[in-house]
């Protein structure tokens, strides 16, 4: 894992999140996403409390930080091939496509449900989680 890896932040306690998650480990096949929760110690030491309190999955990359439709894009883009496919659509303007990620984003509780603690990782992947 290289030192300055992009770090995906994301909601700990959101099933949806940690569906995410697994989504990126399975798909990362060259490991260059670390992961982090919104509610740990990275977070609170990298973001900025604006940041934290915009209740969004973030991306940290090269130290620029990118919020809602526009971090899963670039997650997306970074996957490779097949996945990478979908981030074309990150060319349709933000304000589109927040909307469809707030739409979401707003009922992700009540239709993925909502947990009290984040899922351990397994033994392959732990080096990949932040606090």
């Amino acid at each position: 894992m290289q030192k300055n890896a992009p770090i995906l932040f994301y909601d700990g306690h959101c099933n949806l999140c940690h569906r995410i998650v697994r989504f990126v480990l399975k798909h990362d096949k060259k490991k260059v996403f670390l992961l982090a929760p919104l509610q740990g110690n990275t977070a609170a030491q990298r973001l900025s409390q604006e940041v934290l309190n915009a209740d969004t999955v973030v991306l940290l990359e090269g130290g620029a930080v990118y919020l809602k439709s526009k971090a899963a894009f670039r997650v997306l883009k970074r996957l490779g091939f097949p996945t990478s496919l979908w981030s074309v659509f990150g060319y349709l303007p933000g304000l589109l496509t927040d909307l469809g990620y707030d739409f979401i984003a707003k009922r992700r509780y009540r239709l993925w449900g909502k947990r009290d603690f984040c899922d351990i990782p397994d033994v392959a992947d732990q080096s990949r989680f932040l606090p």
